[in-house]
């Protein structure tokens, strides 16, 4: 996917609020031969009035919605109905974070942010897939008080299941708006569910050995587990983070 489609798209079509888009503009048109070819849908949201605005045609069976469902039966309860239940919570926390962010653009016009993270989805076969959901945020002057995020969505069932855990990135950082890959996939914030539960213990205030007894695990593996995402999360304490994981939602 050429993900240069996705800026010109937002350019042609915010000035509008993303009104009266035709199928038939060479952008719109390969924007969808190129979503078709790489299993890929999208929609544009306005972040303040937390509506979305336009998706194209594939993003209903990816999130168990009926093919071509317009933007207006689409919202926020569609996407969190069809996470799988291990999931939910996480992404009902980054769908908030996402919120937040769009209000803290308000006074910011010309600055733009990218946010990643993934969820086990189900589609309109009962099937759950991995789906990462890629966001450009960005506000233009001369368009008042409104804040956009273009999601992109992707399968990435293949990818996931050589790094299997929560990817999560939010930042200035374009180079997180394009293709998955490897090297993304391992460059930032990737916790297992098992990490994740056991940060969300300790967040609590809980004990390696009260975190054990919760989790029905031993004291060691509980402890273990502190270590190792304290390594690959580059971080110096437990406390510094969680602090980290709740200012990027995952907690």
């Amino acid at each position: 996917m050429n993900y240069q489609l996705f800026y010109r798209f937002a350019e042609q079509y915010s000035p509008d609020g993303f009104t009266g888009i035709d199928p038939a503009h060479p952008v719109v048109s390969m924007l969808d031969n190129q979503l078709e070819t790489d299993n890929q849908s999208f929609y544009v949201a306005d972040l303040l009035k937390v509506k979305i605005l336009y998706c194209d045609k594939r993003l209903g069976p990816m999130i168990g919605l009926p093919f071509e469902v317009p933007a207006s039966q689409v919202d926020p309860s569609s996407f969190i109905l069809s996470t799988h239940p291990d999931d939910a919570p996480q992404h009902e926390r980054a769908f908030t974070k996402l919120i937040s962010l769009g209000f803290s653009m308000r006074s910011n016009p010309g600055k733009t942010l990218f946010y990643c993270v993934h969820f086990r989805m189900k589609d309109t076969r009962g099937v759950y897939n991995h789906l990462l959901f890629q966001g450009y945020l960005f506000r233009t002057p001369e368009e008042g008080n409104n804040v956009y995020v273009l999601m992109v969505i992707s399968n990435i069932n293949q990818l996931i299941s050589k790094h299997p855990g929560i990817f999560y990135y939010m930042g200035t950082d374009r180079n997180f708006f394009r293709n998955m890959d490897e090297e993304m996939l391992k460059s930032k914030i990737h916790l297992s569910h098992r990490e994740i539960s056991i940060l969300e213990q300790v967040s609590r205030g809980l004990t390696s050995e009260q975190i054990a007894k919760r989790l029905f695990l031993s004291t060691h593996t509980v402890s273990t587990h502190r270590r190792n995402v304290l390594k690959k999360n580059g971080a110096n304490t437990t406390n510094e983070l969680i602090f980290n994981l709740k200012e990027a939602g995952v907690l």
